[in-house]
């Protein structure tokens, strides 16, 4: 255990892992979703599952700033930082936040203008495709969720 570390242990670093281990799996899991959501939404002329797929999309950019925050912040203490990197995972939850907002933003804007130019009602099969998509999200959500509590990480649960 390096000095000016003391949370830093063994077990914390494979804690740590185990959280990169998951996130790394929903990346896959969020970028399939939304390439589902969007050719659904396409195809069905779902404008709302369109705009859930571009979120699920930013679900992946987010879990690439956790697990690039999370390996950062396992780094050890060095010259410039004597009390390690433990911070890199505060900002790159602050990062993941901030770009959500961001993009909720965008799609409200978005949101705004469909409403103002009425379609046509979407395709009947939008519907149970976004049922089991729900069930899938909340599974990923709970599993996120347990996991951040397990290994104590800001950037995780934001």
């Amino acid at each position: 255990m390096q000095e000016g570390q003391p949370h830093r242990t063994e077990t914390h670093l494979e804690r740590l892992a185990s959280g990169v281990s998951l996130t790394r799996w929903l990346i896959g899991g969020n970028f399939a979703l939304g390439a589902l959501k969007i050719l659904v939404g396409w195809i069905g002329q779902s404008y709302a599952l369109i705009a859930d797929g571009l979120e699920s999309f930013t679900d992946v950019v987010t879990s690439i700033l956790v697990i690039a925050g999370l390996q950062y912040s396992a780094k050890p203490a060095d010259e410039k930082h004597p009390f390690g990197h433990g911070r890199a995972e505060s900002v790159a939850g602050l990062a993941a936040s901030v770009f959500l907002v961001g993009t909720a933003v965008v799609i409200a804007v978005q949101s705004l203008r469909e409403i103002a130019n009425p379609h046509q009602p979407p395709a009947w099969y939008t519907l149970p495709v976004l049922l089991v998509i729900v069930v899938v999200k909340e599974t990923f959500f709970r599993l996120v969720a347990r996991k951040s509590r397990e290994v104590s990480s800001v950037a995780m649960h934001a």
